[in-house]
This record gives structure tokens, sequence and C-alpha cells, in this order.
């Protein structure tokens, strides 16, 4: 079974390990779809050559038996649309990268997201207590498959408008309650003020910049479990 790499955060690597997160969303792109049932290359049609606007859901199966739901998506420049289709499937693994540093003498691996970066006594640092350069934290992009301590399972897969997301949906995100105040910041709140919704909405602009929430993008919403 064929397991590809996926990148979380620290706090969405915390939600998974404590079970508040079982879904994750990504924007549709031509590294994360296939075409037609194809390999997006570039011996098909740039993403950004096709009218994203008038794009719609269509809950399948296609003709091809091809398993719904996925994104038809038109050319402007054709009379037929295309079908595009997710890459993870039910089935499907991930492996999740995250901040990570490997301490040989130790010989394990500490993660950033749950662990105190390991103090070690090594040559030259010998009763400092401190950590030798090669001990800094290594970024999640460049976590190798040994390195990565979860394992999920792609349940379902779906794809919607990213501001379609319910308030039962951005609970399953793992987003914290929150609320937006008038001067435009946000604060964590209890559970009779704010929603998961508007944490999760903080959440996106913070991985993916301001504005990109308005922008409502498709993405693909994936659903798993941790094995």
């Amino acid at each position: 079974m064929k397991e590809r790499p996926i990148l979380m955060s620290g706090p969405m690597v915390r939600a998974i390990m404590n079970g508040r997160k079982t879904q994750t969303r990504r924007v549709v792109t031509s590294r994360n779809s296939l075409y037609d049932g194809w390999e997006w290359t570039y011996g098909f049609p740039l993403a950004a050559a096709h009218d994203w606007a008038k794009a719609w859901v269509d809950h399948g199966p296609s003709p091809a038996e091809n398993p719904g739901p996925y994104l038809k998506l038109p050319l402007p420049s054709e009379d037929t649309v295309h079908r595009i289709y997710p890459r993870w499937q039910p089935g499907g693994r991930f492996w999740v990268k995250e901040t990570y540093c490997e301490c040989e003498q130790r010989q394990r691996f500490y993660y950033a997201a749950t662990d105190p970066r390991p103090r070690v006594f090594a040559a030259g640092f010998l009763g400092h207590g401190v950590n030798p350069p090669d001990m800094d934290w290594v970024p999640s992009i460049f976590c190798p498959r040994k390195a990565s301590r979860i394992t999920l399972e792609v349940t379902a897969t779906r794809v919607e408008r990213l501001q379609d997301i319910t308030e039962a949906d951005a609970k399953a995100e793992g987003a914290d309650i929150q609320k937006e105040c008038p001067g435009g910041c946000w604060v964590i709140c209890g559970p009779s003020v704010g929603s998961h919704r508007e944490g999760y909405r903080w959440l996106w602009e913070k991985l993916n910049g301001r504005g990109s929430w308005a922008a409502n993008p498709w993405v693909w919403v994936v659903e798993f479990r941790r094995i």
C-alpha cells in the first residue's frame, strides 16, 4: 500500500495525538489531484488555465466507474469539462512530517510539538548541559520517513469550498473555540462564546496568509484515523 507524506504543524500534531483532529483540508492543486484520472503533468493544461469560478461538485461515479465525489472543471476555450480527483482515496495512508531532532547519543528522536529539546553532554559540551549545534530543531519539510511517529489511514474524501466548513467539521479539524475582536485580533474563548469555525478561520489564515480565507478556494477534505 502506497504511503504519502503530509506536513503537520505542532498544534495539529498535538490535536491528532489527543484524538481531536480527524480531518484535514488542502487546496486543490495539480500536485494533489488527478486530471481525468491521470497524472496532472505538463501534457495537460495548467491549473491556472481553468475556469475555477465555474467548477462544481459531481458526486459520481464517473462513466469510467471512478468513485466520487470529484470536481468538474471547465476550460474557457472548450465546451467539455474535466474531472479532477483527489490523489488520496479511502484505504490510502499518510505519514506525518513534523519538526524534530535526532539525538544519536540517546538513539532516539525528539519532537517540537510534544518534547523539550534534549540536553546532552557530548564532547566539547561536557558538564554544561547545553545542546551541540547539530541538535537544533529540523523543519518538518525535512522530516524523513524513519523519524515519523504518526501514520494516518484515509477513511473518506470529498471536495468543497473552504468556507463551506461546518462547526462540527471545524471541531474535527482540531481548531480551538475562538472569536475575532473588533480590532482584528483573535482570542480563545469559553464554550459559550466564539466557535470552532472562527478558530479554524484564524488557523487557516495563520498558515496560508491574510486574505486566504476570503479567497474561498476549492479544497479536498480528507478524513482519517490514526493507526
